[in-house]
């Protein structure tokens, strides 16, 4: 089923879905767009706060073209900044007072659209950042007669330039929302948003479903048999009890080791292994078959690349759950309109389960 020139069953794994199943496969953000997803989770203020230092010392330090271009006197610097506070603060409140009247007239008003709108929107990326150029004209301003004329200059117009990317951020922000306005609109997001979920389950079950045939695969081929526990046996008291997730496994070492005992005693696996597995048997998953007993597991550590279980990648199911809330809400008000709607976008999430589950 793979190739044989790679040992790591999860490259292959992830390399086979890529070529079998490129449907499902999520469109290749570039790396901009998808760093900005990631500050904008609500819990990145920090990061959000050490970026805009970092681009304040850039901007102050970094001398070439327009960093030169603009020169200030003593009174303008200090005046310049204490007006640029005070347009950030403006700004920042008119925003939020614009957003809560926005908020208000959404389409549909329910806890999933928020959520969504919030995530597009950048909406926790922009108000961090908006939060973080207010502190820092603050502290420059304070600073005003500590620093050095030319270094209290140049803090000020990297501060002025911080402050121009809020508009652009702030411009952003308006136009997403304002799509939010429309219930079409949100229909449609939250439709693509169900099939890139569906995408991604199908995803996490093929990894599961095509390293466990690689793994059966592999102990066929070296006459390994799946044990059968004995009715009335106990388990192994002196199995591990610590649950590990399977993040990779090193099928060309697994082979040797497997090759590697010569005593010609049969071998059986406890554990059938496939990545993204919790189990606590990661380190005895196969031993040699004694009688009806499993005694001295094989060392196999080495083949297995374990993760913490915190690492596992769940499938989700909120938008599935979000729409059939919704099915359940319009078949009891007689909205026959709305419900053909969502057995539409439930008849395209069933086409990708038959093709590619």
């Amino acid at each position: 089923m793979f190739s044989k020139n790679t040992s790591s069953l999860r490259k292959l794994t992830l390399s086979k879905i890529a070529k079998d199943h490129s449907e499902l496969m999520p469109p290749r953000l570039n790396f901009v767009s998808a760093y900005l997803g990631f500050l904008s989770q609500r819990d990145k203020w920090w990061l959000v706060l050490i970026h805009v230092l970092a681009l304040l010392m850039l901007f102050t330090f970094l001398r070439f073209g327009w960093f030169t271009f603009v020169t200030f006197s003593d009174k303008t610097a200090a005046t310049l900044i204490d007006q640029r506070t005070s347009n950030v603060a403006t700004i920042i409140s008119m925003t939020l007072a614009v957003i809560g009247l926005l908020l208000g007239n959404l389409a549909i008003k329910d806890n999933q659209t928020y959520q969504l709108l919030f995530i597009k929107s950048r909406l926790y990326l922009i108000l961090y950042y908006t939060l973080s150029v207010i502190c820092c004209l603050i502290v420059i301003s304070t600073l005003r007669d500590s620093l050095p004329r030319p270094i209290f200059e140049q803090f000020v117009l990297a501060g002025t330039y911080l402050a121009l990317f809020i508009l652009f951020g702030i411009g952003y922000l308006f136009r997403t929302i304002i799509k939010f306005a429309n219930a079409t609109s949100i229909q449609a997001i939250l439709t693509i948003e169900l099939l890139t979920e569906a995408r991604k389950n199908l995803r996490i079950g093929l990894l599961h479903k095509y390293s466990l045939e690689s793994f059966l695969q592999l102990m066929q081929q070296h006459v390994v048999s799946a044990w059968q526990v004995p009715f009335g046996q106990l388990p192994d008291q002196d199995a591990p009890k610590l649950e590990k997730l399977v993040y990779d496994m090193n099928l060309s070492k697994l082979s040797k080791e497997l090759v590697k005992d010569k005593t010609g005693t049969p071998k059986v696996y406890t554990v059938a292994m496939s990545l993204n597995l919790l189990t606590s048997g990661h380190a005895t998953f196969i031993s040699p078959n004694i009688g009806r007993s499993v005694k001295r597991p094989m060392d196999l550590s080495g083949c297995v690349t374990l993760r913490q279980p915190s690492k596992l990648v769940s499938q989700s199911q909120v938008y599935r759950s979000y729409f059939a809330g919704k099915l359940n809400e319009y078949s009891a008000e007689g909205k026959h309109a709305k419900v053909a709607e969502v057995l539409a976008v439930y008849h395209k999430m069933f086409e990708l389960q038959m093709k590619h589950g």
